[in-house]
């Protein structure tokens, strides 16, 4: 059963939609909740004239809260009221997630104090902080400026700070919190974002936690059959990150074929140079299909040669698909069943579409009036992409070699450290500069 709260501007709960409540009054005539993962989610109802509401909601200020049984499943606030000729009032609400929108940061970066050891004067460096303590510290600044009752947990326990790149020193805009989550926190990891929602022990009223986490979150005892509870299904397949040929590109515009006007590349007609490196889809069906990708940390023809390689090797060139399906949530049939939440892993069985397999959830529109005529997205888990896998791990390997080369030559010269890849392992090198001292 799913039920519907508004609060007022002072805070007091009032019910909107209650199919138990003998009150014939607390009726919608629609009502659907869509939730998502990496988005605000949005809910939508609409009301007629002898709503005992119908004049109470205002935009920002209303609390909105949907539940289903006693599981919160919505918590937001209006953004938008539309009247009809007929004056019914379509409530139009967005997710928690969005009040991350309200509060913009300022450029910034962290500093840390430094002294010169022969003149002892003071200066100051950028110091870099891990994605997680770069997340803590945004999500403080908007929790200080935010309404009271839109203030937000947080939560992760998947950000890995053993990559370069989860290194921040600040921030050079103006961005909200939100997108600096999204740009900074998420970017093109495997990481994703979802609210979760509760009920404040202290208040009563409903809250909202931002998490940062890997998908699945979970999974359900729950099965979707055809001939059972599958009731539609569309697929969607995507080409748009296909290719079989990457041109990888290094520090300083550099390419796998040398043209530096000295070496005999340079002789060699542009009709017969091959500046890429082939791999994934077949050529001879497909053709060839160029991709340009970018290594700022690499500065070899050698490396390029493999980065390139290792993209393949990660599963870059692909097609990409996700279907949508209609499908009735035994939940709502039998409470021992798990419902059907986005983040969480579903068996999927369709004998006549030759699936049989564990997808997840990523999007829900669930219709409030009508849970039939729900629907779901599904997806295989979003994994970080290969572009981004390498690039990742040129730079973690960049960043180390930096660091040891620091360490060791801080107070005598032991030699140069230099890490490399092969296959998988990484393989070190010394140099030896001391001279036999």
């Amino acid at each position: 059963m799913f039920r519907i709260f508004m609060y007022d501007t002072m805070g007091v709960k009032h019910t909107v939609y209650d199919p138990s409540s003998d009150d014939e009054t607390l009726l919608v005539t629609s009502a659907k909740v869509t939730n998502e993962i990496d988005k605000a989610g949005e809910a939508s109802f609409t009301i007629a004239k002898i709503h005992p509401l119908y004049n109470m909601f205002r935009k920002i200020s209303t609390l909105v809260e949907i539940r289903r049984d006693n599981a919160i499943i919505f918590f937001g606030r209006v953004y938008g009221i539309r009247r009809d000729f007929y004056m019914n009032k379509t409530i139009t609400c967005e997710g928690a997630l969005a009040f991350l929108e309200d509060i913009c940061l300022m450029p910034f970066h962290y500093l840390k104090l430094q002294r010169d050891p022969a003149s002892g004067a003071e200066y100051y460096t950028y110091e870099n902080k891990s994605k997680w303590d770069y997340f803590k510290d945004i999500m403080a600044v908007y929790n200080k400026y935010c309404q009271e009752d839109r203030k937000l947990a947080y939560y992760s326990n998947v950000i890995d700070e053993t990559f370069a790149y989860n290194e921040i020193d600040g921030t050079t805009s103006f961005n909200s919190v939100l997108k600096e989550i999204q740009d900074k926190i998420i970017g093109d990891f495997d990481y994703s974002l979802m609210c979760t929602y509760y009920q404040d022990e202290e208040t009563g009223k409903p809250a909202a936690q931002v998490n940062i986490c890997r998908q699945p979150i979970g999974s359900s005892n729950q099965k979707i059959e055809f001939g059972k509870n599958l009731i539609d299904f569309e697929e969607y397949i995507d080409a748009s990150e296909c290719y079989n040929c990457i041109i990888p590109v290094g520090k300083g515009n550099i390419c796998i074929f040398s043209d530096d006007g000295e070496s005999e590349n340079s002789t060699v007609p542009i009709i017969d140079r091959i500046w890429w490196v082939q791999g994934g889809l077949d050529s001879d069906i497909n053709g060839i299909i160029h991709k340009v990708v970018n290594f700022d940390n690499i500065e070899t023809v050698e490396e390029l040669w493999e980065a390139a390689q290792a993209m393949f090797s990660y599963g870059g060139g692909v097609t990409s698909y996700e279907f949508e399906i209609n499908a009735i949530d035994l939940n709502l049939l039998d409470v021992n069943v798990n419902a059907i939440d986005i983040g969480k892993s579903v068996r999927v069985i369709s004998e006549p579409h030759n699936i049989d397999d564990e997808f997840v959830c990523y999007k829900a529109d669930i219709n409030l009036l009508e849970p039939d005529q729900s629907s779901y997205t599904f997806k295989k888990p979003t994994r970080m992409s290969p572009e981004t896998m390498t690039d990742h791990l040129y730079t973690t390997l960049a960043g180390i070699n930096e660091r040891m080369n620091k360490k060791l030559n801080a107070d005598q010269a032991y030699g140069a450290v230099t890490l490399s890849t092969q296959g998988s392992y990484l393989n070190f090198a010394m140099e030896d500069d001391t001279n036999g001292s």
